[in-house]
């Protein structure tokens, strides 16, 4: 008998190594992730851990977010799990590149790339103070209509952790929330789509948009301000005691939204967890 996601994902935890972000002028996009992200000019684009990655792209071409790449500490166990739920992989053949690509037919046509080795430590040095700047990645959403297929391909293929299965017929949306890493470089994969989709297609999923988590989102709010970035106000999260903000430009592209704890007795609107994130392109 197989043993339970949770069991094969104890056993090979998998963590999200990078974001693949297209981009028609690199370095625009560059210098506008160093400021929204308070990184130093010059440094490795990375938050917590994971590496933001910017893939040239033709005039022509959407921007945004269009791939990640996930690894764990035992590969071999990982690509044996791949294999037993079916899921091929695609060797790139190229030195220094992301090693496989998940069949995309496993991937519903997304980029997601396996790596070997164990994740990154955080290395990007700060430009900015701690309290005006992301100190992680909080979630990352996908856009589907086949939320069977996300849980065969992330639950039981890639062992992430189903937190919460969760309909909001208010909204009219379902969404997974599945957990990768561990410990402070956990990062949440919502997978939204609608509530009454019957999936079993060949339909095509989404990359959406990133939520970063800040100490002090307040602090971050008003740097961003102060440096021309067009954000909203903050406003009660979805999900009970956080506080939230909108990045409408300047962004690689790529829908993003501020997240922190919300003051002590500000009762939050709604019940809903998250899903504050979840346009996808």
């Amino acid at each position: 008998m197989p043993a339970p996601a949770d069991a094969r994902a104890a056993d090979a935890p998998v963590h999200l190594a990078a974001l693949h972000i297209a981009a028609r002028d690199r370095d625009a996009a560059r210098t506008d992730l160093e400021r929204l992200l308070g990184i130093a000019p010059g440094a490795a684009l990375e938050v917590g851990g994971v590496a933001l990655e910017l893939v040239a792209v033709g005039s022509e071409a959407a921007e945004g977010l269009v791939g990640m790449a996930l690894c764990a500490a035992d590969a071999p166990a990982l690509r044996a799990r791949l294999a037993a739920a079916g899921v091929a992989l695609v060797e790139s053949g190229v030195p220094g590149a992301d090693g496989a690509r998940l069949d995309p037919r496993s991937t519903r046509g997304l980029a997601i790339w396996l790596r070997e080795g164990r994740p990154a430590s955080p290395r990007a040095p700060a430009a900015t103070s701690s309290r005006a700047r992301p100190r992680r990645l909080d979630h990352v959403v996908v856009a589907t209509d086949d939320h069977a297929a996300a849980l065969a391909l992330y639950r039981d293929a890639l062992g992430l952790r189903l937190a919460l299965d969760r309909r909001f017929p208010e909204r009219g949306l379902r969404i997974l929330f599945l957990q990768a890493g561990e410990g402070d470089r956990r990062v949440t994969l919502e997978v939204a789509g609608p509530i009454d989709a019957r999936g079993g297609g060949a339909g095509t999923d989404r990359f959406g948009g990133l939520a970063w988590r800040a100490d002090d989102v307040e602090a971050w709010r008003e740097r961003l301000a102060s440096e021309g970035f067009p954000v909203s106000a903050l406003r009660r999260g979805f999900k009970p005691g956080t506080r939230v903000a909108t990045v409408t430009a300047r962004t690689a592209g790529v829908p993003t939204l501020l997240i922190g704890d919300a003051p002590r007795g500000d009762a939050p609107d709604g019940d809903a967890p998250r899903g504050d994130a979840a346009g996808a392109r």
